[in-house]
């Protein structure tokens, strides 16, 4: 039976011929040798102890594998005993192996990111357990007179991990004040200041903060750009919401330093622009969302001359434009002048040859509910069929909704 390195050895092209990998390789094939795995690969490995007199805890080891092993900063290390150990130092090369130190983890740490639970073993050191704390001022949050310093792999399941990041264990709460994962590549250390633990959203028993935070669904759009005559007022385009509702007023703040026009934000949310003067320039309309702000610049144009209004249209649709039998939906179209809501619109439309030979033979219905609105419903085909359908403002000609695929199916 083959013992674990005699590839070395079965071609003679491949042989080497220096003692001290073969005495590694007898090492490793010895009671001596350890099998484990490194981030879910097996191998073998020789294990020791540390010998440095000043290492900061019992449960550091030296690792050493084949050259050609992957090992690097940040992997995990499991099988030598009933932990799992993390690679905190470089990977030192010596011609007959790798070396780098390993410290085991004592601690399963668990984080909210944007709704989803992340968990990973770490390194959990209280900082301030033989002493009294400093509190300082850290990043602008205060930390609290005990602390802890978490070592972890720097990754992409880790590197959500920002300042203000809460956390639960030992009983408490804790919040990131400082990140690194520069000093040790392949490594994040993150320096936590006590927290306060909320019952509302923070599952203590499970040691999960954040678990039962609200988990948004943002929609925000604002248009980038208008075009106002001097001395009227234009209304601002904008849908602000969270999961389908729409986000507090209170929320929305608007920043203008130009003096080319004014800017009111009234109770109900509407922002009103009133041209001042001629000119361009710019604001910005920002929304102060629970987790990030979001900024958006508007472009802005002051005129003298009366100038053609500004007219933009919306289309909705109850049940979007799939339809499977005895199914349909209505649509509505709805059509803004400088901002402002015009309910005289009448809208029409039109059909390609497949949808209005669908419509003749009534295989879908087209029923007017208003000037600016339809039901279109699919009355008989059960087998996939598309056609395409066009709405028309039948004032100006313009084309509200341009060749949007209809497809019906069966049931």
């Amino acid at each position: 039976m083959k013992s674990y390195g005699d590839e070395y050895f079965d071609n003679p092209n491949q042989r080497i011929i220096d003692d001290s990998v073969y005495m590694f390789i007898e090492t490793l094939n010895s009671v001596e040798g350890n099998d484990i795995y490194i981030d879910d690969i097996p191998c073998k490995a020789y294990i020791t102890n540390t010998i440095s007199p000043n290492s900061e805890t019992k449960e550091e080891r030296t690792i050493s594998v084949l050259v050609e092993q992957p090992i690097k900063t940040g992997d995990y290390i499991e099988g030598y005993d009933d932990g799992i150990y993390l690679v905190t130092t470089d990977i030192d090369n010596h011609i007959s192996h790798k070396e780098a130190k390993i410290r085991k983890c004592n601690h399963l740490l668990k984080w909210m990111y944007k709704g989803n639970l992340y968990s990973m073993q770490s390194i959990t050191i209280n900082q301030t357990k033989y002493t009294l704390g400093i509190s300082t001022i850290v990043a602008g949050i205060t930390e609290g007179d005990s602390r802890y310093v978490i070592t972890l792999p720097y990754n992409p399941k880790t590197n959500n991990i920002k300042v203000g990041q809460r956390f639960i264990f030992n009983a408490n709460a804790w919040k990131v004040t400082q990140t690194d994962f520069v000093s040790e590549v392949g490594l994040l250390s993150i320096l936590l200041g006590q927290d306060s633990i909320n019952t509302e959203i923070d599952d203590v028993d499970n040691e999960i903060a954040n678990r039962w935070q609200i988990k948004h669904n943002y929609n925000t759009t604002c248009e980038s750009s208008l075009s106002i005559t001097k001395g009227s007022n234009y209304n601002l385009i904008y849908n602000f919401t969270d999961n389908n509702q729409a986000i507090d007023n209170n929320l929305i703040t608007v920043e203008n330093s130009s003096n080319l026009i004014s800017v009111i934000k009234s109770n109900d949310g509407k922002i009103t622009i009133s041209g001042v003067d001629i000119g361009t320039g710019s604001f910005k309309v920002k929304l102060n969302l629970t987790d990030e702000v979001r900024e958006f610049i508007v472009n802005f144009e002051v005129v003298s001359n009366v100038v053609a209004d500004k007219i933009d249209y919306k289309i909705t649709t109850s049940n979007g434009y799939v339809y499977r039998v005895k199914e349909g939906s209505t649509l509505v179209a709805i059509r803004y002048i400088n901002g402002n809501i015009d309910n005289s619109l009448v809208i029409d439309y039109q059909l390609d040859l497949v949808g209005q030979d669908l419509l003749n033979k009534q295989n879908i219905s087209i029923i007017k509910k208003s000037d600016s609105s339809f039901i279109i419903r699919n009355v008989n085909i059960n087998a996939l069929k598309t056609f395409k359908l066009t709405i028309i403002d039948k004032t100006t000609g313009d084309k509200i909704l341009d060749n949007q695929i209809i497809t019906l199916k069966g049931m």
